[in-house]
Protein backbone atom coordinates (compact mmCIF):
# COMPACT_ATOMS: atom_id res chain seq x y z
CA UNK A 1 0.00 0.00 0.00
CA UNK A 2 1.49 3.61 -0.80
CA UNK A 3 1.91 6.45 1.77
CA UNK A 4 0.23 9.15 1.90
CA UNK A 5 0.68 12.73 2.83
CA UNK A 6 -2.06 14.33 4.73
CA UNK A 7 -3.11 17.76 5.12
CA UNK A 8 -6.25 18.76 5.93
CA UNK A 9 -8.76 17.35 3.36
CA UNK A 10 -6.04 17.03 0.86
CA UNK A 11 -4.52 13.76 0.39
CA UNK A 12 -1.44 13.54 -1.56
CA UNK A 13 0.11 10.67 -3.40
CA UNK A 14 3.83 11.03 -3.15
CA UNK A 15 4.62 9.11 -6.31
CA UNK A 16 2.44 12.09 -8.44
CA UNK A 17 4.58 14.54 -6.69
CA UNK A 18 7.00 16.31 -9.12
CA UNK A 19 7.95 19.27 -8.26
CA UNK A 20 8.13 20.76 -4.68
CA UNK A 21 8.93 25.03 -4.25
CA UNK A 22 9.53 26.76 -0.71
CA UNK A 23 9.36 30.70 -0.22
CA UNK A 24 12.25 32.64 0.78
CA UNK A 25 10.56 32.94 4.20
CA UNK A 26 9.79 29.60 4.31
CA UNK A 27 5.79 30.52 5.49
CA UNK A 28 4.70 28.56 2.59
CA UNK A 29 5.37 25.46 -0.16
CA UNK A 30 4.62 24.67 -2.94
CA UNK A 31 3.74 21.29 -4.50
CA UNK A 32 3.28 20.82 -7.93
CA UNK A 33 1.62 17.16 -8.86
CA UNK A 34 1.40 15.12 -12.08
CA UNK A 35 -1.24 12.49 -12.87
CA UNK A 36 -2.33 10.57 -15.70
CA UNK A 37 -4.55 12.84 -17.82
CA UNK A 38 -4.82 16.60 -17.75
CA UNK A 39 -7.18 16.96 -14.62
CA UNK A 40 -4.92 15.23 -12.73
CA UNK A 41 -1.95 17.82 -13.06
CA UNK A 42 -1.49 20.88 -10.63
CA UNK A 43 -0.54 22.43 -7.64
CA UNK A 44 -1.21 23.20 -4.05
CA UNK A 45 -0.53 25.98 -1.50
CA UNK A 46 0.86 25.12 2.15
CA UNK A 47 0.88 27.97 4.60
CA UNK A 48 1.59 28.69 7.81
CA UNK A 49 3.00 26.04 10.12
CA UNK A 50 1.84 23.02 7.83
CA UNK A 51 4.31 24.46 5.60
CA UNK A 52 7.16 23.70 7.16
CA UNK A 53 6.15 20.01 8.34
CA UNK A 54 4.85 19.34 4.41
CA UNK A 55 8.55 20.65 3.49
CA UNK A 56 10.30 18.27 6.47
CA UNK A 57 8.71 15.06 5.20
CA UNK A 58 9.31 16.44 1.79
CA UNK A 59 13.16 16.55 2.38
CA UNK A 60 13.63 13.41 3.28
CA UNK A 61 16.54 11.35 2.95
CA UNK A 62 15.57 10.51 -0.63
CA UNK A 63 16.64 14.10 -1.33
CA UNK A 64 19.96 15.91 -2.03
CA UNK A 65 20.24 19.01 -1.78
CA UNK A 66 22.74 21.19 -4.06
CA UNK A 67 22.36 24.61 -3.14
CA UNK A 68 19.77 26.47 -0.98
CA UNK A 69 20.62 29.94 -2.97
Amino acid sequence: MAEFLRIGRLVINPDHICAVARSQAGDEVVIFITGKGPRDTGHFVVTGADAEKAWTYLNGSQTTIISES
